[in-house]
């Protein structure tokens, strides 16, 4: 089981999505004429977070080959087959 959130841990990258929010967030106010509400702001979040982990894992998804012939990068999920493309492809789009 850690294995398996292991793997999706580095495909969605979750930490450099939270730093994409931490940007959304002041724009969602500056953006606005009233004070956004709670749901409003949950919903453009969750979006964000899946929209930026969708772009992280097509990322990889293209860059497999090229990946898989880099030292730094060879043990990714896709190069080192732990996860295969097309669960990658049906899951990011």
């Amino acid at each position: 089981m850690l294995r398996y959130i292991s793997i999706w841990n580095k495909l969605l990258k979750p930490r450099v999505s939270s730093l994409v929010l931490i940007t959304v967030l002041p724009g969602i106010y500056l953006g606005s004429n009233t004070r956004p509400g709670a749901g409003f702001i949950s919903i453009v979040l969750f979006g964000t977070f899946l929209m930026s982990s969708a772009s992280f894992m097509l990322n990889q998804y293209i860059e497999k080959d090229l990946d898989a012939k880099m030292e730094r990068t060879k043990n990714r999920p896709l190069p080192s087959g732990d996860i295969r493309p097309t669960t990658i492809a049906i899951v990011a789009f």
